[in-house]
């Protein structure tokens, strides 16, 4: 069954444990040990929850939340207040669904307009590492990203470092596309769009975005030795310099620059 008081109960849970799982982020160590995968799963599977707001049986009700009984009664008494939220909530989810596609539209355009290059090195390493995907390489692009739903590319910038990086590179928007990490960010956008109003929602989009970086990190450094892990470290150092200096990268899905902007995201990677 669902009721006004469960899709109340639904939406503060929702939140909460939002606020909580941003906070769990924040602690490295845990993120070391795969507290990443942990924090992921749970904000999908809190997320379900929202969307299937029934009722728990056990459940009961606090006393001193009595007041949604007026509130309840409000609604009920004015139903003309109920239509006009109703419809702040529709225009806003449009709006916001519509700022998101026309970003899509203007990244595939900006992808569709890059010079591209020929690099035997950046070919042979996806080759190697078997990228299963069209790998382009072009001066346009100032940091490597993967780009698409269905079919999948890795945008590539000229490369002007050690080929070990040009793997490490690869390696790590090659367990983007194994983790079908474009589809997670694609739900949670959506969820946003649909909860524009809820600021918590928002904060916890960015938080996504750095989830998955840390898993991605996290499985690419683990064969590395420690040495090529400091290496693997620094890459991600100059890599946020470059994004400093030439602005975002505009990706259709995982956007780089997004966890490379961040000051408090990269000192975690």
């Amino acid at each position: 069954m669902i009721s006004d008081l469960s899709l109340f109960n639904a939406l503060v849970i929702y939140s909460a444990v939002l606020l909580l799982l941003s906070l769990l982020c924040l602690f490295t160590r845990f993120l070391e040990v795969g507290g990443d995968s942990i924090l992921l799963a749970a904000s999908v599977l809190i997320t379900v929850r929202l969307l299937l707001p029934v009722e728990i049986s056990i459940a009961s009700i606090v006393e001193s939340w009595d007041f949604l009984g007026s509130i309840q009664r409000f609604f009920r008494d004015n139903p003309e207040v109920t239509r006009s939220l109703l419809v702040i909530w529709a225009v806003g989810a449009v709006i916001a669904v519509g700022r998101d596609v026309y970003i899509l539209n203007r990244a595939r355009k900006t992808c569709r307009s890059y010079d591209v290059v020929e690099s035997p090195e950046v070919s042979e390493a996806a080759k190697d590492l078997g990228i299963p995907c069209p790998v382009i390489v072009s001066p346009d692009v100032s940091i490597p990203y993967v780009a698409g739903l269905l079919r999948y590319t890795i945008y590539f910038p000229v490369w002007d470092q050690s080929n070990k990086r040009l793997r490490m590179a690869l390696s790590h928007e090659l367990h983007h596309i194994k983790a079908h990490d474009a589809w997670i960010k694609l739900f949670f956008g959506i969820v946003c769009a649909l909860m524009w109003w809820n600021p918590i929602v928002h904060i916890f989009r960015y938080v996504v975005d750095a989830l998955l970086e840390f898993r991605c990190d996290r499985r690419v450094a683990k064969p590395l030795s420690p040495l090529d892990r400091l290496e693997y470290g620094q890459m991600l150092l100059d890599m946020a310099k470059n994004v400093s200096k030439k602005g975002r990268t505009p990706a259709l899905a995982l956007d780089e620059s997004s966890a490379l902007g961040r000051a408090n995201t990269i000192k975690q990677r």
